[in-house]
């Protein structure tokens, strides 16, 4: 592989070739030609093309290719580098030693608002060890409240930068205080606790606020009645709102609409009942025998007479079912027994 001041020797030799010439090195087998093609494109200077062909060295499999294009982005200036913010950060996630040290100095020294908005892009992501990376290298960065708050806005990285604003310190907080304030009366609970929490994790407990006279008023759930005369003006009342203390379970008083409801009152069993339950449990039923059964009924058994016999209906004598004649063997029908016939028009029979 060759240095930039070897390739800035046949500086004329490349500028022959041009950006059209080069790209297809990139497609090259080989590490070696790849890489130094990456390192012309900083030779040539701001040539038209040039930057998307970086852009495309810094999605390379190997690393010497990705650090022949951040030298070549760093040898162009600013311009290129905000041009290929996202890039570059993401080509910090799977960098060596010595990509990862040039690719850290050229995102730290950087000013462009293009690298602050990919910085604070790349925090979305689930992956803790890269956010840790982007947070150190953030957290180096004069912008760095700005870049935090920013990336604050997005769910997936409002994780990562409140870690990143409790690292600053309250002394750095810049512009992050005003985001985590605004987060507070968020509509979504998670965001509000997440705020509160950061804010109690940079502050500390904060004072209380003078608390009105009274009793009870921040350790239990008071009814409406205990505030009847109180004569306090309404912004006295606004700091318990967001206050940031944290919270405590408060003691309900028996008589206020919230205290807890009373035991329910369980029916207990009648004295027969619990007796009766008792005896059966106690002792199981005795067994009868069919010398000691007794009729269900003290009715006198029924006795036959004449009247009853007469009254009821003599049974139908069975009839055995007549046999069935094999089939095939059916006799033909008689004359007799034959439908009459309908005479035709002519007299004679149909």
């Amino acid at each position: 592989m060759l240095t930039e001041a070897e390739l800035a020797k046949h500086q004329a030799a490349l500028a022959a070739v041009g950006v059209a010439g080069l790209v297809p090195r990139l497609g090259d087998a080989h590490v070696a030609v790849r890489a130094n093609t990456a390192l012309a494109f900083g030779v040539l200077g701001d040539a038209p093309g040039g930057l998307d062909a970086l852009a495309i060295c810094l999605r390379d499999d190997a690393a010497e290719v990705r650090l022949g294009a951040a030298l070549a982005l760093a040898r162009l200036g600013d311009a290129a580098i905000a041009a290929c913010a996202d890039g570059l950060v993401q080509a910090l996630g799977r960098a060596d030693a010595p990509l990862a040290a040039q690719l850290v100095t050229m995102l730290r020294a950087s000013t462009q608002p293009a690298i602050a908005d990919a910085l604070a892009r790349a925090l979305d992501t689930p992956d803790d060890h890269r956010a840790r990376q982007l947070l150190e290298l953030i957290g180096a960065r004069a912008d760095a409240a700005d870049v935090l708050g920013a990336a604050f806005a997005s769910p997936g990285a409002q994780a990562h930068a409140a870690r990143g604003l409790v690292t600053l310190g309250a002394a750095h907080l810049g512009g992050g205080r005003a985001v985590l304030e605004r987060a507070r009366t968020d509509s979504s609970a998670r965001v509000r606790e997440l705020a509160r929490t950061t804010l109690l994790a940079i502050d500390g407990v904060p004072a209380a606020p003078p608390v009105p006279a009274v009793p009870g008023f921040e350790t239990e759930v008071l009814a409406h009645k205990a505030f009847a005369k109180l004569h306090v003006e309404a912004s006295a009342l606004l700091a318990f709102i967001t206050d940031g203390r944290p919270r405590c379970a408060p003691t309900p008083r028996p008589g206020s609409a919230r205290s807890a409801p009373p035991p329910r009152r369980t029916r207990s069993p009648s004295p027969r009942c619990s007796a009766t339950t008792t005896s059966r449990s106690a002792s199981p039923p005795p067994a009868r025998s069919i010398s000691s059964a007794t009729p269900p009924s003290s009715r006198p058994p029924r006795t036959w007479s004449a009247r009853s016999a007469a009254a009821r209906p003599s049974p139908r004598p069975a009839t055995p079912p007549s046999p069935r004649a094999p089939r095939g063997s059916r006799p033909p029908c008689s004359p007799a027994s034959r439908p009459p016939t309908r005479p035709t028009a002519c007299g004679s029979p149909s």
